[in-house]
Parts: C-alpha cells; sequence; structure tokens
C-alpha cells in the first residue's frame, strides 16, 4: 500500500491537457503546456529535481513510495477568499514540496517516512500524520513569504492546521505545533540552501 498525502484546493472541470514531468528534458513542453505564473520558481522546482506530474485530478499529492508530486493542472486553481490562483497553485505545490523533503533520500523526518525500509508500520499514528500535515502546511507558508507571494498565512491554511490538531487536546496541540514549526523551519533551510545554488547558476 503505497503512502500518500493529500490537498483538496481545487475546482472540479477543467480542459484536458497532455500529462508531462517537469524535469530538464521537459520544462520547454511544461512551458507550452500551461500558463505559468512564475518562471523564477517554477526554474528553482526544475532545478531540484523533482518529479512532478500535472494530470487532470482533483488533488495535489506526494506519493512516497514513487517519490513523486502529482498536482492538478493549473486551470484546476481558482481564485479563494483573499487568495489568487497563483497563490492558490504554489500554496499548493509548496505544501507538497515540504512532504518531498521528508523523503529519506533527503532529511527522513519520521512523520513522513512511516515505514522502515523493511517493515510497514502496522498501526495508524494519528498524530505523526497532523505532524506531517502541519509541517507541510507551516512550511509552504514560509516559502509563500520566501518567494514574496503572501505577507501572512491564509485563511484557508489556518483553517488547514487548526482542523489538523482539532482532534487533539490543547497540550497535544501545543506539542504537535512546536515540533511542526521545528520540523518546517528544517524543511525550509534545507530548500533555501539548495535555492541559493540555483540563484548562483541563474545569475552566471
Amino acid at each position: 500500500m503505497e503512502e500518500i498525502f493529500s490537498i483538496n484546493r481545487v475546482r472540479k472541470v477543467a480542459p484536458s491537457y497532455h500529462n508531462y514531468t517537469t524535469q530538464s528534458k521537459s520544462l520547454t513542453q511544461h512551458y507550452k503546456r500551461q500558463k505559468i505564473f512564475n518562471h523564477h520558481i517554477e526554474g528553482f522546482i526544475d532545478f531540484l529535481n523533482v518529479k512532478l506530474e500535472h494530470q487532470k485530478r482533483e488533488e495535489a499529492q506526494f506519493i512516497i513510495c514513487d517519490d513523486k508530486i502529482q498536482m492538478p493542472y493549473k486551470c484546476y486553481f481558482t481564485r479563494l477568499i483573499g487568495v489568487t490562483r497563483e497563490q492558490n497553485y504554489y500554496s499548493t505545490l509548496f505544501h507538497e514540496l515540504t512532504h518531498w523533503t521528508g523523503h529519506r533520500k533527503r532529511l527522513k523526518r519520521t512523520s513522513l517516512v512511516m515505514y522502515n525500509s523493511d517493515t510497514k508500520l502496522k498501526t495508524y499514528d494519528s498524530k505523526l500524520c497532523a505532524l506531517e500535515e502541519v509541517t507541510a502546511e507551516l512550511g509552504a507558508n514560509m516559502l509563500m513569504e520566501f518567494f514574496q507571494l503572501q505577507k501572512s498565512p491564509s485563511y484557508q491554511s489556518l483553517g488547514l492546521i487548526n482542523k489538523e490538531l482539532s482532534y487533539f487536546d490543547k497540550d497535544t496541540q501545543e506539542q504537535l505545533y512546536i515540533k511542526a514549526a521545528k520540523q518546517a523551519n528544517r524543511s525550509f533551510n534545507y530548500l533555501i540552501k539548495q535555492y541559493s545554488q540555483y540563484a548562483k547558476e541563474a545569475n552566471r
């Protein structure tokens, strides 16, 4: 059974496009298939060599076993309260990208890597899942601010965090939030270190 972390922020209907993967050899095709909101961010994602697939789907998700992010086509994203289509798309992508940093190939984050190399955990750990989701959302907010796409978290983002924590008592909520903030900061620093290298190469 593959482990999937997903977030649903998109609308239902969209035109049909060909699938593509955003990697170096297909970046030109990527530009042709969909409107590019921000070339700089798209270039950075390509620099990371993330396996990023856009499909005719309703949810974004990071698939651990394939180390792959799946996103809906950009035309699926719509404006929300206080959020543009561009902000909606990139906040969702950054959420999944934060999940991506936790893979065993990178930061080996326990809340993401819920399986060891051989044996799956036999019990569902709701705290670990909530911790990972809050981590991903906080990481997304950090990236949105870094790329100057927002100054503060959106209502949708705050609502998602509150929902994930609402299943626990106040002490547990506080513990999870503090740990998620630390994990999100580590993920952010990991990506920004990569971004520094990308910026150097882009400016050559």
